[in-house]
């Protein structure tokens, strides 16, 4: 057992991390409060590796033949354990910001790369406390481990033999909560948290990531793809119709491919409608009673919209988190998450060229503007946004100066005050269209419903007279209501917004789209309240809610589509599909309804398939494992045309590949995945996305 040195290290390092969660408990929810599973699984896992640190120094410096070599033991265990303070304080304070749980991502987003210039003063003052307890806590671990040594120097060579099974007995007994805790990492989920929890590993791997880059050293070679995979990719949806592998850039091609829109025009629609297109934050289908949610009431609002305009069941997100369903919505590309692409977005817009819809409109005469209450700065948003096509970019520094007595949440202004500004936007931009003619697209995302509920105080669900609750099949949960309360105010919100865009006589010349950026994620906090949900941890149904006065649409469409399939929808309907594009997403109303398959990813992290009867998410780095033994990605019983795999040992899996002629196409094997996203990747890299400018 460790001395007291070691006690007391141990001691240091579970004081600031209950602290840690304490204040970020309180920075999430306006409130001081412990979510008392994390705090259990962190001081766990501190444990584990303060015990295993301690345990394994003491047994190599035991083991040495002088003290001289025990004594670089000593002080490498405590060069150990002040690293990991330090990697975990920038963990720490990046998290609070709600930038990365990655510290050398993190670093990267600000300008000066690892420079701190951009890193608040509380923030700084915060690093320097964490930094300093570790200083201490690293020189309680080297005096722990010399201590030992001098108690074991002085024991005789009989009493040493007879210690040694014990002490053996000892470290593996020891070793253990540090094991289950790497286990953790892998486990809880794979790939929703697979190298967050260990900051320390993850630093010196996003850093290597990042330093390679940088240097130019990353050795990219585009894979060599047949033409029967390339077939079957086709088939699949995975790559547009009518290109080739071996095209310089195989995404391009002259115009969306998409057939005439099978429904009538309206007479005496506009050419050149407005657009308002709104991305609800974290928003699922499941939240919404008007689209089979079970929490009637809770979303009332969009409930009624979605009942007067066309629905699009079948919906989902098909990438994660929020600036990665932001890039995908409007581009229809899937960019690759890493350290170098995420800073600032330099990464994906400088090595590979792509075409957005917000640059497609403004080409064709559209004033395109985007608010949002969130930081526009922490994961390159803003940047992203101004190089992609928008005129006009606001965030919450404007609603501070507009709003100077507005009260902010954690993460930015609170959807109140974010809807004041876009009003008076849109009540701008229609004095501006009645003197010059021009349309305008205008894009807003709301904030109030990100986890774990940012609503503002004061914000609550409703209550019948008699203190019943007005909402149906409420979790008890403190935490879920909490959450759910967030989601109900953003709707009364969301429903001032969409009383004046709809406002007669606007809504006849305006097209109206309402989704979300993806789903909520399964955390502590809304397990509960996605309790039948037919989400995974990551991917889900979404509102997608249009309403198009250009067309006679039906009230409903069952379709399944989802997140890249947006801008290359709104074309499609717009009559704008003349354009060279690299897009990689289809028509929800023209040639995604013939492709059964959808296929989404979150960077290098996961992978998604959806055949409309099936779903799996599978982390991308066990793709190679699952080709290897044959595995496909989604295994049940053969039906409508689908092979069925079994699960079990490598000599029973079958191969699953696009069958010819049959009515449905299965999803594509682990290998053909496996090949795709490389083949993906080395095309960022390699800067062969598209030509287009």
């Amino acid at each position: 057992m460790p001395g007291w040195q070691g006690a007391v290290a141990i001691c240091l390092a579970l004081a600031w991390r209950v602290a840690a969660l304490a204040a970020r408990g309180a920075l999430d929810t306006g409130a001081p409060a412990l979510d008392r599973w994390a705090v259990t699984k962190g001081a766990a896992w501190d444990i584990g590796l303060g015990l295993a640190l301690l345990t394994l120094a003491r047994a190599f410096a035991l083991g040495l033949p002088t003290a001289r070599a025990a004594r670089w033991v000593a002080w490498l265990a405590g060069g150990c354990a002040l690293t990991s303070a330090v990697l975990r304080a920038g963990d720490l304070v990046h998290c609070w910001l709600g930038r990365s749980h990655i510290p050398a991502e993190a670093f990267v987003y600000l300008e000066g790369g690892f420079g701190l210039v951009a890193i608040e003063p509380r923030i700084l003052v915060l690093m320097a406390i964490v930094a300093t307890v570790g200083t201490v806590q690293a020189w309680l671990t080297q005096r722990d481990v010399l201590a030992a040594r001098a108690r074991w120097d002085a024991l005789a060579v009989a009493e040493r033999r007879r210690l040694c099974p014990l002490l053996a007995l000892a470290l593996a007994g020891l070793l253990l909560p540090g094991g289950r805790a790497l286990q953790d990492q892998f486990r809880w989920p794979p790939h929703e948290f697979e190298w967050r929890v260990v900051p320390e590993i993850n630093f010196f791997r996003q850093l290597s990531l990042y330093r390679a880059e940088r240097a130019g050293r990353l050795d990219v070679q585009l894979p060599s793809i047949g033409a029967d995979v390339w077939g079957r990719w086709q088939r699949a949806g995975l790559v547009p119709p009518d290109t080739r592998p071996d095209d310089a850039f195989p995404l391009y091609r002259a115009t969306l491919s998409e057939p005439p829109l099978p429904f009538a025009p309206v007479a005496g629609a506009p050419a050149r409608p407005d657009i308002v297109l709104v991305l609800m934050e974290s928003t699922d289908a499941h939240f919404v009673d008007g689209l089979g949610g079970p929490y009637l009431g809770l979303m009332p609002e969009l409930g009624r919209f979605a009942a007067g305009v066309t629905a699009i069941h079948g919906w989902h997100n098909t990438t994660s988190p929020t600036i990665g369903g932001v890039v995908t919505s409007l581009c229809s590309v899937f960019p690759p998450a890493h350290t170098a692409d995420r800073k600032d977005q330099a990464g994906v817009d400088a090595s590979s060229r792509y075409l957005c819809l917000p640059e497609v409109l403004r080409a064709q005469g559209w004033r395109t503007v985007w608010v949002q209450g969130a930081d526009l700065e922490g994961t390159g948003t803003g940047k992203f946004l101004r190089t992609h096509g928008f005129d006009e970019v606001w965030g919450p520094d404007d609603i501070r100066r507009r709003s100077p007595g507005a009260v902010f949440s954690r993460m930015g202004a609170h959807d109140r005050d974010t809807n004041d500004l876009v009003l008076a936007i849109l009540t701008h931009l229609r004095a501006e269209q009645a003197r010059d003619g021009r349309p305008f697209f205008l894009s807003l995302m709301n904030l109030d419903p990100h986890e774990p509920g940012l609503a503002p105080a004061g914000c609550g669900l409703p209550r019948h007279p008699d203190g019943r609750d007005a909402i149906a099949n409420l979790p008890r949960s403190e935490s879920a209501r909490t959450a759910l309360a967030a989601y109900h105010c953003a709707d009364r919100e969301l429903g001032r917004l969409l009383r004046a865009v709809m406002a007669p006589p606007w809504r006849d010349r305006t097209v109206v789209v309402v989704t979300s950026d993806h789903v909520a994620f399964r955390t502590p906090t809304n397990v509960d309240i996605l309790a039948g949900a037919a989400t995974g941890w990551s991917f889900g149904p979404i509102p997608m809610l249009l309403h198009d006065p250009l067309h006679a649409l039906p009230r409903r469409l069952d379709v399944l589509a989802g997140t890249h399939d947006l801008a290359p929808t709104l074309l499609h309907l717009l009559g704008r599909g003349l354009i060279p594009t690299s897009m990689a997403g289809r028509s929800a109303l023209g040639s995604r309804r013939d492709l059964p398959l959808l296929v989404g990813r979150i960077g290098r992290r996961l992978v998604w398939v959806h055949d409309g009867a099936r779903q799996a998410e599978v982390p991308i780095g066990d793709l190679a494992r699952r080709c290897a033994y044959g595995e496909s990605v989604l295994a049940t019983a053969e039906a409508g045309g689908i092979a069925r795999v079994a699960t079990g040992p490598a000599a029973a899996f079958a191969r699953l590949h696009l069958l010819p002629g049959a009515g449905r196409v299965p999803a594509p094997d682990a290998c053909d995945l496996d090949l795709w996203l490389r083949w993906q990747d080395a095309l960022w890299a390699l800067r062969r996305v598209s030509p287009v400018p």
